[in-house]
């Protein structure tokens, strides 16, 4: 059995719950590409991040909260009070009124949390929720876990609450361990790790310590379990399926596998081989899941990026015009030139749309999009607006070949149609027809 130091806790979403499932939904929708502190690398020991991971936004990193286990008071420590939040604070015991401690308290969505000291006493300061309730965890293995709801009118004209909970005794509990590494042994501080069951409806994180060590509390005896490492910079994304848990589990040992980077530069241009300058983009990486990296082209429309992951990539820009450029995939240590083509030109792209008795139809949502391939490099764009007072609409800088427009207006059908711009610049007119199929 492998002895580990003192780690951060972990938190448990049960979606059987009312307000539980919310962070699990989160995880799978949304995109979780932020710029973040750099994770230990080989030549940078997790000893030295200590100072910079003290930035971290709790909202973004749940368990910057976390409260290292065995790190306890035999008194509350005084929270302040700010703005909107409230101190949720109690005592947790068990059948017998023993206190408890090392109990893990946290909220529903894990971004607030705290363990119960020598006592069994804890305090949590959280905000008060947009929601219309606020859901509170209590876990410690060999016991059943017990959660609330604290009701958003329960938080009216007060700053603080009084929760004292009682937790009983359960045998299909334990506490699953375990320590993350680079290959070269160094520990990894900061990281999240995931441990769930899609089958059980349970998910389960952790913050890695100083250490590298990280800690799970009250996880339920199952098998199939999935461990999953999303990392920040530095590190390919880890994955292992089923973990059975049980009261014999041996402590999880993760080795992190390092990026290997590679060169790119290129040059952006419109559709008539015009260099585009000063154009920024984001770079997506098939390898590195939750960081962005970004690219100004130059006043020729170069870009040169010396170090980045090797792997499938995706060049975008946010705002309309979107642009979307897929198909780049380098070689890890390789040096690659692209030429990326942007639906960008000199056309105009104008029309106007009415009813089936010619009356101009107003805030009509009108969709141009496009799409171009080099070998294997594809290019697409996506561009809208709305029709003015007259049904009128208008596109600029819009590049030459086939395009795709699409109008939809409440309570008409929609129309979808090819155009090829730049052949006659003849403004287009489109009819929509009265939708039929809710009456």
């Amino acid at each position: 059995m492998v002895a580990l130091l003192p780690c951060l806790i972990a938190i448990i979403i049960v979606s059987t719950y009312p307000f539980a499932g919310l962070f699990s939904e989160q995880r799978q929708n949304v995109d979780p590409r932020e710029h973040h502190p750099p994770a230990a690398t080989d030549e940078a020991p997790a000893a030295n991040l200590a100072a910079q991971n003290t930035g971290h936004n709790a909202q973004s990193t749940f368990s910057a909260l976390a409260t290292s286990k065995g790190a306890h008071s035999d008194s509350i420590q005084t929270l302040s009070k700010a703005g909107s939040d409230i101190l949720i604070f109690g005592r947790v015991v068990d059948n017998n009124n023993r206190p408890l401690a090392d109990v893990v308290v946290a909220t529903a969505k894990g971004f607030q949390n705290t363990v119960t000291d020598t006592n069994g006493r804890y305090g949590l300061q959280i905000p008060v929720p947009r929601e219309n309730y606020q859901g509170l965890t209590f876990l410690r293995s060999g016991y059943t876990a017990e959660r609330i709801s604290i009701v958003k009118r329960q938080m009216k004209g007060t700053d603080e609450i009084e929760h004292n909970a009682t937790l009983s005794p359960a045998l299909d509990t334990v506490s699953v361990s375990g320590v993350l590494r680079n290959k070269g042994g160094r520990a990894i501080e900061g990281e999240r790790i995931e441990l769930f069951s899609r089958k059980m409806n349970l998910y389960y994180f952790a913050l890695t310590g100083a250490y590298g060590e990280f800690y799970f509390e009250g996880v339920k005896i199952g098998q199939r379990y999935s461990l999953q490492v999303d990392p920040r910079a530095s590190y390919q994304q880890y994955r292992k399926e089923n973990i059975n848990v049980s009261h014999s589990t041996p402590p999880l040992e993760i080795e992190m596998q390092a990026i290997p980077f590679a060169r790119l530069s290129g040059t952006i241009i419109d559709s008539e081989g015009v260099p585009v300058p000063n154009f920024p983009m984001q770079i997506l990486s098939s390898t590195v899941v939750d960081k962005e990296y970004s690219l100004l082209s130059d006043a020729s429309g170069y870009f040169e990026l010396e170090e980045i992951p090797s792997g499938r990539l995706k060049l975008v820009h946010r705002g309309n015009p979107h642009f979307k450029v897929s198909g780049i995939e380098l070689a890890p240590s390789a040096t690659q030139h692209v030429l990326i083509r942007l639906d960008s030109g000199r056309h105009i792209v104008e029309g106007w749309v009415n009813d089936n008795y010619g009356v101009p139809l107003v805030n009509a949502r009108v969709t141009l999009t496009g799409s171009h391939t080099d070998s294997s490099i594809e290019s697409k764009s996506n561009r809208w607006l709305s029709s003015d007072s007259n049904g009128f609409f208008r596109f600029e800088r819009v590049g030459d070949g086939m395009h795709n427009i699409t109008i939809q207006a409440r309570g008409y059908e929609g129309n979808n149609a090819k155009y090829s711009v730049g052949r006659s610049g003849t403004p287009i007119h489109i009819v929509l027809l009265p939708d039929t199929s809710t009456e």
